[in-house]
């Protein structure tokens, strides 16, 4: 099937909305995924401001900045408390010195009605011969676009695979494997044992075996040649890689992923800041200015390298919002967060209508 041709898309930087998201959308309802899609197109419009290029200052956007000096002075309270915590201990990863105990995304809230699309659980072949276990979960009509959903560091869960049935009930094929395959599954659902594992993991070979995930989507005849991906905390950190290996990716959306994340192990991938020049957009990233894990200079490092490119890029910081924040969009309206982590998703789908909008479907 050849590869899809993308037309330009403006460069943006934009800095959070806060659209509020209407229960219906929360659970599925066409009326909510109307009013939501809305919301998010008068966000971005009322609310976005464009880069260095557009902004009339003739600088960085003023919205911007004020988040990213309430950011830097979180980081340095919470800097200094992590060191008195640690008695003076140095060197420590991120992710090391993430105050996150529990799952990114901890099990879909009981109760949660489930979108009703047809999944299938295949097996992806890769290179070496072996399978790559998967969910897809597909739309009411195809062929249609496609988006490879890449786990958090706990890997699949009810929580991503809710997810995926969420993108195919917008319109999307959605695929949800399990790139710790060759890891096995965890001994219990702990930050300890996560990382015990993540450890035996070969980032480079997950890569690949990403890569190989979204050409096996594209030959599939329910797909229209149009790919995007979706990655949460570390499946973030792949989007960012994923963003600089291919030029055919028609949408890529990173939720806190780690620009600077980087363990320097023989068979570590490159840092995304470390590539940041070779991205393809569009991108769209979101995190929250208290994310102590991924760093918020780590994002700005990423906007000013992404500011060089000119692709359109969409960076959104959420005021108040640590990592993982995405996890209260299917909890209770007065959750902490619930409105920000509506409006995230809403933008999210309404950022994959857009940019699919501007590649032609290959059939």
């Amino acid at each position: 099937m050849p590869m899809p041709t993308s037309r330009a898309m403006p460069r943006r930087t934009v800095l959070s909305g806060l659209t509020v998201c209407s229960r219906e959308e929360r659970r599925g309802g066409a009326r909510g995924r109307s009013r939501g899609a809305r919301a998010s197109r008068v966000g971005a419009s009322a609310r976005g401001i464009r880069a260095r290029g557009g902004d009339r200052g003739g600088g960085e956007p003023r919205e911007l900045r004020s988040s990213l000096r309430r950011a830097a002075r979180y980081r340095r309270r919470a800097a200094s408390h992590r060191e008195r915590e640690r008695g003076g201990r140095r060197g420590a990863s991120p992710l090391e010195d993430q105050e996150v105990d529990e799952m990114c995304h901890p099990e879909v809230p009981a109760g949660t009605p489930l979108p009703n699309v047809r999944t299938e659980e295949v097996a992806i072949e890769l290179a070496g011969g072996e399978g790559m276990s998967a969910l897809i979960a597909w739309p009411e009509r195809t062929p249609a676009p496609a988006v490879l959903v890449i786990n958090d560091v706990f890997g699949r869960s009810d929580f991503y695979e809710h997810l995926a049935r969420r993108l195919a009930q917008a319109g999307f094929v959605a695929c949800d494997p399990e790139f710790f395959f060759r890891q096995g599954a965890l001994p219990e659902p702990t930050r300890e044992a996560a990382m015990a594992r993540r450890q035996k993991l070969d980032e480079k070979q997950a890569l690949r075996d990403l890569n190989t995930a979204i050409d096996s989507l594209r030959r599939r005849p329910q797909v229209d040649g149009r790919i995007g991906t979706i990655g949460f905390c570390m499946g973030g950190t792949f989007v960012l890689n994923l963003a600089a290996e291919r030029a055919d990716l028609a949408a890529s959306v990173s939720y806190y992923g780690f620009p600077a994340s980087s363990t320097s192990a023989p068979n570590d991938r490159p840092a995304p800041l470390e590539v940041a020049d070779r991205m393809k957009g569009p991108l769209l990233g979101h995190w929250g200015d208290q994310d102590t894990g991924v760093g918020m200079e780590n994002v700005e490092k990423l906007h000013a390298r992404l500011e060089e490119t000119g692709f359109y890029h969409d960076i959104r910081i959420y005021p108040g919002l640590g990592h993982g924040f995405l996890k209260a969009f299917l909890e209770d309206e007065r959750s902490a967060g619930y409105e920000q982590a509506c409006a995230s998703w809403t933008r999210t789908i309404a950022f994959y209508r857009e940019a699919f909008g501007k590649v032609p479907a290959a059939v």
